[in-house]
């Protein structure tokens, strides 16, 4: 029977190690199922700290099911004090558990699976329809839902809109048809970032150059990193024509990321001679440093871009 109760143990521990190890990885698992791990892992010490007998294992194992089911019913239904009881248990275990992982990235991965959850239930959403045709290049498809009256503007969980995907994807047709709809330029995703980002960072000069046209925000900022569509141009080697661009259409050269970079240390850093040419060509602090004192001299050397480094000492940055 010791054998028996060990055996359930172990069986015990198990379950507590992978419902713990799935709230960590699972980010948008649900407060049932943290509670489900909660309970598993209370049990498991419950039984090893005060040397109860092992055999109870069997039966707690299944039991832990049932408490989910219970958990299920207390959220569905808003049983009071339980309710609140179960939402603070499940939001403390989990915070434990998710240790290290930035708070952005949980609620993203939440409103990822609540969409997909819905999206099961219910089936793809004409706002999801037309994303995904969007993504899958089909104008026709998407011209079709426009003029059924599909929401032009409608988001993704992560709240990108038809036109930031077509911006992505380099759909110069899609944008233009989007637009005719009444597409918003200047719409956000949750991080902040804009169609005029997306296509800045994809290279794709033409749609870079129509979104600037449709009076896009130029200047907008992320809110996750405070990166510009300059700053996100220069992250990226081969991207020189669309900083030159950005340029001349008003982008603010000396603007600051969040750590206080600015485009020409983001371009030094990546090691792009050309941006870096046309940065200081155009008038960027060669001396501007980051919150840390980093400047791109520093960084250039620091990464072994000699050649940027002599650029940028030509200049006049103070060595």
């Amino acid at each position: 029977m010791q054998i028996l109760g060990y055996i359930g143990y172990t069986i015990l521990i198990f379950f507590a190690i992978t419902w713990t190890l799935g709230v960590r990885v699972k980010l948008g698992a649900g407060l049932f199922t943290i509670m489900g791990a909660l309970f598993y892992v209370v049990a498991t010490i419950f039984l090893g700290v005060f040397g109860i007998n092992k055999l109870h294992s069997w039966w707690i194992v299944p039991s832990g099911f049932l408490f989910v089911r219970l958990c299920i019913f207390i959220l569905a239904t808003h049983v009071p004090l339980l309710y609140s009881l179960v939402k603070i248990l499940g939001s403390v275990y989990a915070g434990i558990v998710r240790i290290g992982i930035p708070s952005e990235k949980i609620r993203n991965a939440q409103r990822r699976d609540a969409y997909e959850t819905v999206e099961k239930i219910y089936g793809p959403t004409d706002g999801a329809k037309l994303i995904q045709a969007v993504k899958d290049g089909d104008l026709q498809t998407v011209q079709d839902l426009l003029t059924a009256g599909v929401e032009v503007n409608a988001k993704d969980y992560d709240g990108r809109t038809a036109l930031m995907w077509a911006a992505y994807e380099g759909s110069m047709e899609i944008v233009g048809v989007l637009f005719e709809n009444g597409a918003d330029v200047n719409a956000k995703n949750s991080k902040g970032v804009t169609a005029l980002m997306l296509a800045a960072d994809q290279n794709h000069m033409e749609i870079t150059k129509l979104l600037l046209a449709k009076d896009a925000d130029i200047n907008a900022k992320t809110t996750d990193n405070g990166q510009t569509a300059l700053m996100t141009a220069a992250t990226k080697s081969g991207r020189t024509a669309v900083v030159r661009l950005l340029l001349e259409n008003g982008a603010e050269i000396n603007a600051e990321n969040n750590k206080g970079a600015t485009a020409l240390v983001v371009a030094a850093c990546t090691g792009d001679t050309e941006a870096v040419n046309i940065l200081l060509e155009k008038g960027a602090d060669v001396d501007a440093s980051t919150d840390n004192g980093i400047t791109a001299l520093l960084v250039a050397r620091k990464n072994g871009h000699a050649d940027i480094a002599q650029l940028l000492e030509k200049a006049g940055a103070k060595k």
